[in-house]
């Protein structure tokens, strides 16, 4: 009587019992539907609410005024004829066409060497020779004691 009072996993936690309809079987399910069907007086009574629901939201969203869109577009586009119709001959040439030419090569090589002379620029030393040696002498001025403020 008190292992069913008690916890699976620890005997020392409690634990209360689980009620008999919450642990039924399938076939305890399908048995007791059967007996709250037969109990029922409209046993079709959900199905016939879906109905109404749908009805009832197709019937508000039929009250709703169509937006007026004549407005909207200016008389100029109305009074527009019909673009005209291109053939599809010099579209597929042209982008059948090879995409690289030497014009374009030419170009490409021109700004590869500029890329690479800038990098080249790029990649020397950040502070001359001239900036160092002033650093150098700051840094050695400071380490004099006399330049130190007294505390």
């Amino acid at each position: 009587m008190s292992d069913f009072y008690l916890n699976k996993r620890s005997n020392q936690t409690p634990c209360l019992p689980l009620p008999r309809e919450r642990c039924m079987t399938v076939q305890d399910h399908s048995f007791r539907t059967r007996q709250m069907r037969q109990a029922s007086p409209t046993p079709h009574r959900f199905p016939v609410c879906r109905a109404v629901c749908a009805v009832l939201l197709c019937a508000l969203a039929a009250c709703e005024e169509f937006p007026e869109l004549d407005g909207t577009v200016p008389a100029h586009m109305k009074e527009a004829g019909f673009p005209t119709l291109v053939p599809v001959e010099p579209l597929v040439t042209a982008a059948r066409a090879p995409a690289i030419t030497e014009t374009t090569m030419a170009g490409m090589a021109a700004r590869v060497a500029a890329l690479r002379t800038r990098a080249a620029r790029l990649s020397g030393p950040v502070v001359d020779r001239a900036t160092k040696a002033r650093m150098a002498r700051g840094i050695s001025d400071t380490r004099d004691e006399s330049v130190l403020p007294k505390t």
